[in-house]
């Protein structure tokens, strides 16, 4: 049985969980920094930033593979890079949400990432 989504301890818990999934936006430095500062001292900052983390690895990957597809021939690379941009418009609006959704005290489960997380490294 996996464990449960964590729940914040304080306000400042909500605080530092909503920054994580914002250092998305800034190339993952906020994101380690937090985790590597608040992972002891709260599990619900260690399953938002490790979520983070792992969401922007893959949504990283993700893009390296549209990119190299939209490299190719010219209509199909045309399609693949709307394909990319449309991607990274939703990527960034989810990381809002999620962002959000910490800020308020809730640790949203993205599918498969979450769960991953849980079971990996919520011991």
């Amino acid at each position: 049985m996996t464990a449960p989504t964590p729940q914040p301890d304080s306000s400042d818990d909500n605080l530092m969980a909503g920054l994580s999934y914002l250092g998305l936006f800034l190339c993952l430095v906020p994101t380690i920094v937090i985790f590597l500062m608040k992972k002891d001292s709260s599990a619900f900052i260690k399953f938002c930033s490790i979520q983070g983390i792992a969401l922007w690895v893959t949504g990283f990957a993700l893009s390296i593979v549209l990119m190299v597809l939209s490299a190719g021939v010219p209509v199909i690379g045309f399609i693949f890079g709307l394909i990319q941009m449309l991607f990274g418009l939703v990527f960034m609006g989810y990381t809002v949400f999620l962002s959000i959704q910490a800020f308020r005290g809730e640790a949203t489960e993205v599918p498969f990432v979450g769960q991953f997380v849980r079971e990996k490294f919520m011991n």
